[in-house]
């Protein structure tokens, strides 16, 4: 079962919404890196100026529908990185949600 933490919007090429757990809210901004290797991230997440993170794009196996692989990491969230995905709502076609599910990530 995933966990929800947020809601994004997508404006071009960058995501923009809130993480949210029981003690805390953060807003969170996901920007598009210009070129880079093919291990390199594809977006750099941010909250405010300081950078928090970083996302991938990946593909769903099943439904082969494209989705955020994120790392985030920042003390508020404890000392390890944390790795939720971002994919998009079936219900709100400009909306994305935020999800972490129990294993770890994607």
């Amino acid at each position: 079962m995933a966990t929800f933490l947020g809601s994004f919007i997508k404006t071009g090429e960058a995501f923009s919404g809130k993480l949210s757990t029981l003690s805390f809210s953060a807003d969170i901004d996901l920007i598009a890196v210009e070129g880079g290797s093919d291990k390199a991230p594809d977006f750099r997440a941010y909250h405010g100026s300081r950078e928090i993170g970083a996302a991938w794009v990946k593909r769903a196996r099943r439904s082969e529908s494209d989705y955020l692989s994120l790392k985030i990491q920042d003390l508020a969230l404890g000392s390890l990185p944390v790795y939720p995905v971002l994919v998009q709502s079936e219900r709100e076609p400009n909306t994305w949600n935020l999800l972490m599910n129990g294993r770890n990530g994607d």
